[in-house]
């Protein structure tokens, strides 16, 4: 059943004492105390695993199916080891509190085929969640209305295979986890989130993108230590921000760094960062003072309607990328490249903020 769904309603669905119909199973049901003092481990695995025993179908496995919601009332729910999630799992709850006790560990591991977590406070461990799809088709896991705190790794993690696969984030907190998401789906949206970053974030960035990721209405606000490298979006793929606040605390972090090379077969597969309608504070890096920063030109850069400061570059170069021997190829398809830097944007288009000369000659 969606977690969208009140508790109330799924109790109002059966009748006084018919416990075995309730459309739910509830964690306490299996021994959890969520007390803050009990190792709940146990208990919360074998809750799992009943749910996991009771998924049906017409017909089973990648296209549909259905299992018992699975309900944490509110609490604080101990644990030390990994939990392990079956493919069709909805987990519900009160805002309730999962701890994990051992920093080497991950609190999550799921199939993630049509997962669905809403209503959970994720505490400490390694990465809170881990999604592997096994490039199966139809996979759409969410996590909504969670909140992630104090992760020594990722908040959120999908392992390979995870393409062809819809990863959906809404409604979220971050708090000083040490990244917030390493994708790897075909496609990821992230939401009317907020983020704070943790101050122990070196060389990496807040997210790392190797698919297809969309930012759109999030506060981020950066814990900066100038000497660490930190950045807000590594990009391996294609990334999209539209009313994101890069924050500037500090005189903030990059926005995004560009892995990604462009490929002369586009439109077949492109690479691209686009920001649209953006707060771009991003002077606090000084390894990479720009608010795109490209250690690789990707097929397409677009910046629109941004704000920000001044004197912020727009598009920043690594020292050792030649660019005269990245781009000889794209000469012979120039159609490949598109570098669009509207005039639209507030405060961010200073004599800093042009292409360089190679990029302007080869883009459109």
């Amino acid at each position: 059943m969606p977690h969208r769904v009140a508790l109330a309603a799924l109790l109002a669905i059966a009748p006084l004492g018919a416990q075995t119909a309730l459309p739910y199973l509830s964690v306490r049901d299996f021994g959890a105390k969520g007390d803050a003092v009990t190792d709940d481990t146990a208990a919360l695995q074998a809750a799992l695993d009943a749910q996991s025993k009771s998924l049906s179908g017409a017909q089973l496995g990648i296209y549909f199916g259905s299992s018992r919601t699975l309900f944490f009332p509110a609490g604080r729910y101990r644990v030390s080891d990994t939990l392990n999630v079956g493919s069709y799992s909805v987990l519900l709850g009160e805002q309730s509190t999962l701890e994990q006790t051992d920093p080497a560990k991950d609190t999550l591991r799921m199939m993630g085929y049509r997962n669905e977590v809403s209503g959970l406070t994720f505490i400490g461990g390694k990465r809170a969640v881990v999604i592997k799809t096994n490039n199966v088709d139809t996979c759409m896991p969410r996590l909504e209305r969670c909140e992630f705190l104090h992760t020594t790794g990722p908040a959120i993690e999908t392992e390979e295979p995870s393409n062809s696969t819809l990863l959906t984030i809404r409604d979220c907190l971050f708090l000083d986890c040490d990244q917030v998401l390493v994708n790897r789906c075909d496609k990821a949206s992230v939401t009317d989130c907020w983020i704070t970053t943790s101050r122990m974030m070196k060389g990496r960035a807040v997210f790392e993108n190797r698919g297809i990721l969309h930012l759109e209405r999030i506060v981020g606000v950066p814990l900066v230590d100038r000497e660490s490298d930190q950045r807000w979006i590594d990009n391996y793929n294609g990334v999209s921000c539209r009313a994101v606040r890069f924050g500037g605390e500090d005189a903030g972090i990059t926005a995004v760094v560009n892995f990604a090379p462009y490929d002369a077969t586009y439109p077949v597969w492109p690479t691209y960062v686009m920001l649209d309608d953006c707060d771009l504070y991003c002077l606090g890096n000084p390894r990479r003072k720009a608010a795109i920063w490209l250690a690789e030109v990707p097929n397409q850069i677009v910046v629109r309607g941004c704000h920000g400061l001044a004197d912020l570059p727009v598009i920043g170069v690594e020292p050792e990328l030649d660019l005269a021997a990245r781009l000889a190829a794209a000469k012979a398809r120039p159609g490949c490249l598109k570098f669009l830097i509207e005039d639209t944007n507030s405060e961010v288009l200073g004599a800093l903020g042009a292409l360089p000369e190679a990029l302007r000659q080869l883009g459109p």
